[in-house]
């Protein structure tokens, strides 16, 4: 990490991911959020956007990943952030977290400039963080994350009928044939 003593206005770092369809499952099961926009294909192809689009949310949940492993990184805590979203993100674009430092604030507070843009250098996601910086470097190892495989989006009112993934972090999933979602297909990874 970054302490707030060793961070500079103008400094920045950046965050690249590429979204895939198992991020938008993954999300909407995570999220609550399954509008149509983001799952159903039909339905994406009548609306403006004329194909499924990911969540915004998701590009904010890249944000906050850059801020959190990055600039400056662990050790941070949010506390405010403003986003504006200026372009659909579509299935295969890929995504890279711009961050710039754009002052530092009394009491370890720092304002730091969060840009999304896609593969084509087109500003997707506009805004600004407001964060406490970590008070002291550290050097951290940050956790692996789970596995996940074979899980369908769950449904919260319906129990789990298995696990997906290993260890303490395994990840219950139920069939969707049971919330009457059989049409969604089952997450492969």
């Amino acid at each position: 990490n970054i302490p707030y003593e060793a961070l500079e206005v103008g400094q920045t770092a950046s965050y690249s991911k590429t979204v895939e369809e198992r991020d938008i499952q993954l999300f909407a099961a995570m999220s609550g959020d399954h509008n149509p926009v983001h799952l159903d294909a039909e339905f994406a192809a009548a609306s403006m956007f004329k194909e499924r689009i990911a969540h915004g949310m998701f590009s904010g949940a890249l944000i906050s990943a850059a801020v959190a492993c990055e600039l400056p990184g662990p050790g941070t805590i949010y506390i405010g952030q403003q986003m504006s979203f200026q372009k659909p993100v579509k299935i295969g674009d890929t995504l890279t977290v711009r961050l710039e430092i754009l002052e530092k604030l009394p009491k370890f507070r720092v304002r730091i400039a969060t840009r999304v843009f896609n593969q084509r250098d087109e500003l997707v996601v506009d805004g600004e963080a407001e964060i406490l910086a970590p008070r002291k470097q550290q050097t951290v190892t940050l956790p692996t994350l789970p596995a996940i495989h074979g899980a369908k989006i769950g449904c919260p009112d319906v129990p789990a009928t298995g696990f997906a993934g290993d260890g303490p972090f395994g990840i219950a999933m139920n069939e969707m044939t049971a919330c009457g979602r059989s049409d969604w297909p089952p997450i492969t990874m």
